[in-house]
């Protein structure tokens, strides 16, 4: 029998040469999970104004500009036209108020227009179709790995797909179903399928203080969890 610190150095020995996984140029994000892998689904959860949308996007961007990765985005709380320009605005490092202003400074159009042309090359692919079934959007995820070879894809609004073979039961069985059903997906595709879930806003009593998100918590408030995926937690940096 083997013991866990046994099998944990093995691990790190092991070599990735047969792997396809996915660098997002974040080093020690890189470096922990080894990149993101083919075949997994990844739950991304935080209190609101943890930065995770920011954070995501940014992981499209590097994984299809820098990395030359194609992704698609199911964006089910936002038009394709504010997701991309919330892109935009991360690209350029500028603030999504400042992409929607008219009178930019120079240097801002600058930055702005470089972040559009490395954004255009890039293959992102944007559907923000109010469709939430998961036979759809499983389908059209389909349609994109055969068409476009898709590496990785998000979506946004996790809570909001539904799943008709379901209805009937309670909606957190179904959002369990759904969960294994896009794990099945991304097995079948090999690719990474990222989910965002956005947590309950708790604050410490009588005090300012946010509350980090424990697995406990993330466990219980999403059925994703279950599934065997990796949970990423957005904290921010004090």
């Amino acid at each position: 029998m083997k013991t866990t610190t046994t099998l944990l150095k093995a691990l790190e020995k092991e070599p990735n040469n047969n792997r396809e996984d996915i660098k997002t140029s974040f080093p020690k994000f890189d470096k922990f999970t080894k990149g993101l892998q083919p075949g997994q689904l990844i739950l991304m959860a935080g209190r609101p104004g943890m930065g995770n949308l920011t954070f995501v996007k940014c992981l499209v961007l590097n994984t299809s500009i820098r990395h030359q990765n194609p992704v698609a985005v199911f964006s089910l709380e936002q038009t394709a036209e504010t997701y991309l320009q919330k892109m935009i605005a991360t690209e350029a490092g500028i603030s999504y108020i400042e992409v929607q202003r008219q009178d930019h400074s120079e240097e801002t159009t600058i930055n702005l227009n470089q972040a559009i042309n490395k954004i255009e090359k890039a293959a992102i692919f944007i559907n923000d179709e109010l469709e939430f079934s998961l036979n759809v959007i499983s389908s059209k995820i389909t349609e994109l790995k055969n068409a476009q070879d898709i590496k990785l894809v998000m979506i946004h609004g996790y809570e909001l797909v539904t799943y008709q073979e379901y209805a009937k039961d309670s909606r957190k069985q179904e959002l369990d179903t759904i969960a294994k059903q896009l794990k099945i997906l991304a097995e079948e595709l090999n690719i990474t399928i990222i989910i965002t879930h956005q947590l309950s806003d708790i604050s410490q009593a009588h005090s300012h203080k946010e509350v980090l998100p424990s697995l406990k918590e993330i466990y219980q408030d999403t059925p994703i969890a279950k599934v065997d995926t990796p949970v990423l937690g957005g904290i921010r940096n004090q």
